[in-house]
């Protein structure tokens, strides 16, 4: 062999043995590569996530989304439903206010017609015809014009008095279809009979019948003694 044979095999043993390590690396960070994918692949394995009682398999971050919006379209409904509680709250202030405002006026001018009524049935209309039949008739043409006003007053103040019952009986009526239609989209298996425990659970701590009778109109009072219920 000769000298430059000789001198070249070392440069040549060296490349060699270059190439073998960075082969067998780039060998271990393709397993490592496929390995961390293997890895990853079982770690986010899809889960099971309900919307809108119905359930899918979903990878874990768009479950933490779908779980994040459904909780956000909650809190939105619930928003809404106190600003709608509120809203109707002040409106039936409102309407009480006006209506006694109207009623006081209407009463006041009931009972100052009646006042003058029982002022000229006071008179001795006898006696007034015999002396002066032109004042006598005088006298029984007002009575007879202030009694029917004083009568259409009472009649006004009764047909008033039966309306305000027939509407406050039809906004209960409204209100605990809207208050029904929260609680059974809002707890669980809602019925009547889940209802009656918690009317006798309410009472056993301590609620009044009055108090109780809210309940069935504000589905906000009948979750939070829903949550107290069951734990």
């Amino acid at each position: 062999m000769s000298e430059s044979e000789e001198s070249a095999n070392p440069a040549m043993e060296a490349e060699t043995k270059t190439t073998e390590s960075d082969a067998a690396e780039e060998g271990q960070a393709v397993a490592d590569g496929e390995e961390t994918e293997e890895t990853q692949g079982a770690e986010e394995q899809d889960e099971e996530v309900e919307l809108e009682g119905v359930k899918y398999s979903v990878p874990p971050p768009l479950k933490k989304a779908i779980m994040l919006h459904s909780d956000y379209t909650k809190k939105t409904m619930e928003v809404a439903e106190q600003r709608k509680a509120f809203e109707g709250e002040r409106e039936a202030f409102n309407n009480y206010t006006k209506n006694a405002q109207e009623d006081f006026k209407l009463y006041v001018e009931f009972e100052g017609l009646n006042s003058k009524v029982a002022q000229y049935e006071q008179l001795d209309c006898n006696a007034i015809n015999n002396e002066d039949p032109v004042q006598g008739q005088k006298y029984l043409t007002e009575y007879l014009m202030l009694k029917g006003e004083r009568d259409a007053k009472r009649q006004s103040i009764v047909e008033k008095d039966q309306k305000r019952s027939q509407e406050a009986q039809q906004n209960i009526a409204k209100r605990l279809g809207e208050s029904l239609e929260v609680l059974k989209r809002e707890i669980p298996n809602w019925s009547p009979e889940l209802a009656s425990k918690l009317d006798d659970y309410g009472k056993s701590s301590g609620f009044s019948d009055r108090e109780m009778s809210d309940v069935s109109l504000d589905s906000r009072i009948a979750r939070v003694l829903h949550k107290a219920y069951l734990y």
